[in-house]
């Protein structure tokens, strides 16, 4: 029982009580005689009072009705117009009426016709009493917010690229027969494209297309989002072709995607051509747009054509990334003036540089290279509140390894190390590289050490850069004890592996042709290392041509390649031996019927060389070996590499 119950009850106990007391001093009159008395009396408002209650209980039984402010109103001028008629009696009919409403609220509850007609479950308070209640509208809320919930849980995963985590909500989803839109499956391929797995977007665009969710924009532009981590334009460009047939416009993000895609593909004049194909759609290329085409050529190394985007940047204003990406494809062209130009004319627009900037200055000062401009740079970067990171400190290491500054490359190693800046692979791998130009001796183990130490893991480069003062010397134990160090890390050998060492059997005494041929077998057929023109010329120079061309023949290796390399081979052979001495390669085969060795003669001019008269000398093949096969090859390196490849065989074996 509530307020307003309460209010009702002694409205109409206190009109019962006084009726008698009313009637009689209204008896008789009309309320014309006195109408200022009549409608200030203390009954008369109270009974008005009672007659709104009364309407306020009727309303709340149709609380949907438009008209709710025309009842207290109506019931005012009801009560005037009983008085003016039949004085003294419309105050019984007030009375009544009030205790009538006051009843059926009351048993309203328990008697299931007046529940029914009031639409009352409970006795609960009037002013807090809950409308009806639509059962199917509350379900649909639960739902609504059920499906938000799981919308934002997919497009958690987009962050971490996290597919199965995101099928595993859509399989909930089901699970709890919820129905997703558009806008649910739009999040779940924007998860596909953000993690690259181009397979499962397409599955799950297919699935939209059975279950008759019709495909927007965004569904297009999240499929073909997949396409870019492989940078697969072909398939993008299918994609592309579908939604035109679909009917739905491209927007700008959606181009953007396809610049991304070629950028990825390393085909930036493809990228450009997007987005000339924008702005002849009527489309405004966005910032981003512009980024996309001028880091493509940034990373083509074309620096020129970077920079013509970056100044008919008419559309939009470049902003620190333009700038960024216009200074690293200077960078890496070597182009430190044109690079700084840049960064005065970023100044010039308010951009202040950044970390990446001086980053992008030292690496150009590193390929020109200038140390002195690189310190200059590295100076300026902590002057202006910017402290070096280890790429600064490996840009400042790889200037000092292209002028061949062993002893600068090591003082900024250690001076990066007292820093706290801790080194990566890249950091190390410049350092070894300065030594290794500086043609200083080097200690491969030492350096191996020194990274583990760091808990820097050793790459390919690593290895290969170790193994190259070694392959000059012809010691190749040690290099091979390098490869064995390269297989434990869990690498694979590549070609530049497979080049420096077939080059470590060539310049071994004698050449050690038989090894060489046998790990240019194994890197074929085990490592599947793909021959290119410095593993073949290696390999060439090192067996000879009519032997290299058996065994290509023998593995399937490309034949032209072969004749190009075999051909240039011997070309350089006639500039260096003259016309007397036109070698293949040497052979293994000697003549025993004399005791001289045979000299081998290039097939292609062979021939007209016998009839020109020219006769091979018989100068016996190779260089002059007092050794005999059986002595020990390590007596061939010096003190000092010997301790290397004694380090090294213990590091193999533990």
């Amino acid at each position: 029982m509530n307020f307003l119950t309460l209010c009702l009850i002694s409205l109409s106990t206190c009109s019962s009580a006084n009726a008698q007391e009313f009637e009689e001093s209204v008896a008789g009159a009309s309320p014309w005689e006195d109408p200022i008395s009549f409608l200030f009396g203390s009954m008369f408002l109270v009974r008005c009072l009672g007659v709104i209650l009364v309407v306020a209980v009727l309303q709340s039984c149709w609380a949907n009705s438009k008209y709710k402010v025309l009842g207290p109103v109506v019931a005012i001028l009801l009560q005037l117009g009983l008085a003016a008629i039949a004085p003294g009696s419309s105050e019984y009919l007030v009375d009544t009426a009030i205790f009538a409403c006051v009843v059926l609220w009351l048993l309203a509850p328990s008697i299931p016709f007046l529940r029914n007609i009031t639409g009352r479950s409970n006795a609960s308070d009037i002013c807090s009493s809950p409308a009806p209640r639509d059962d199917s509208q509350s379900k649909q809320n639960m739902e609504y917010a059920a499906l938000m919930h799981y919308t934002a849980s997919i497009s958690n995963c987009a962050k971490t690229g996290d597919v199965s985590r995101a099928e595993q909500l859509f399989s909930k989803m089901a699970e709890r027969q919820l129905l997703p839109n558009v806008r649910h499956f739009n999040s779940l391929l924007d998860v596909c494209g953000k993690a690259g797995n181009l397979q499962r977007a397409e599955m799950w665009f297919h699935h939209i297309r059975e279950i008759g969710v019709k495909p927007d924009v965004i569904t297009y532009t999240s499929l073909m989002s997949a396409c870019v981590k492989g940078g697969q334009m072909h398939i993008a460009q299918k994609w592309w072709d579908e939604m035109i047939k679909d009917g739905i416009k491209p927007d700008v993000v959606t181009y953007s995607m396809m610049m991304d895609t070629c950028a990825k593909a390393a085909c930036p004049q493809e990228a450009e051509r997007w987005l000339q194909k924008m702005r002849a759609y009527g489309l405004t290329p966005n910032t981003v747009s512009y980024n996309i085409v001028i880091d493509a050529y940034a990373k083509d190394g074309n620096a020129d054509r970077a920079l013509y985007c970056l100044e008919n940047m008419k559309d939009v204003q470049p902003n620190m990334v333009s700038y960024n990406a216009v200074i690293d494809a200077c960078a890496k062209a070597g182009n430190l003036s044109t690079a700084e130009k840049v960064l005065e004319k970023m100044i010039m627009k308010g951009l202040k540089p950044n970390t990446i900037t001086y980053n992008s200055l030292i690496d150009a000062c590193s390929k020109a290279p200038d140390v002195q401009r690189a310190e200059y740079w590295f100076g300026q970067m902590a002057a202006n509140g910017f402290p070096p990171d280890v790429i600064s400190y490996s840009s400042m290491i790889n200037s000092c390894a292209q002028c061949g500054m062993a002893a600068a490359a090591e003082r900024w190693l250690s001076k990066m190390e007292d820093q706290g800046v801790k080194p990566n692979v890249y950091s190390f791998n410049a350092a070894i590289n300065a030594q290794v130009k500086s043609k200083q001796l080097i200690d491969p183990i030492g350096w191996l050490r020194r990274m583990r130490n760091a808990e820097c893991r050793p790459t390919v480069v690593t290895y290969t850069t170790l193994c190259q003062p070694s392959a000059k010397s012809g010691d190749y134990r040690t290099v091979e004890l390098l490869m064995a160090m390269l297989a434990s890390d869990g690498f694979h050998q590549n070609h530049y592996c497979l080049a420096v060492r077939i080059n470590a059997f060539t310049n071994s005494d004698p050449p050690q042709r038989d090894l060489a041929e046998k790990a240019f077998r194994d890197g074929i057929c085990k490592f599947r290392v793909r021959v290119n023109d410095t593993l073949m010329r290696a390999f060439v120079r090192c067996v000879g041509g009519p032997r290299a061309t058996s065994v290509c023949s023998e593995l399937g290796v490309s034949s032209e390649l072969l004749a190009r390399i075999v051909n240039s081979t011997s070309g350089a052979s006639r500039k260096m031996a003259g016309p007397n001495a036109i070698l293949a390669g040497p052979s293994s085969k000697e003549n025993e019927s004399n005791g001289k060795a045979t000299f081998v003669v290039d097939k292609h001019c062979s021939t007209s060389l016998m009839h020109r008269g020219f006769r091979p000398p018989p100068t016996p093949m190779g260089r002059t070996n007092s050794r005999s096969a059986d002595v020990d090859p390590k007596a061939n390196i010096s003190f000092k590499q010997q301790e290397h490849v004694d380090s090294a065989e213990q590091a193999v074996e533990s």
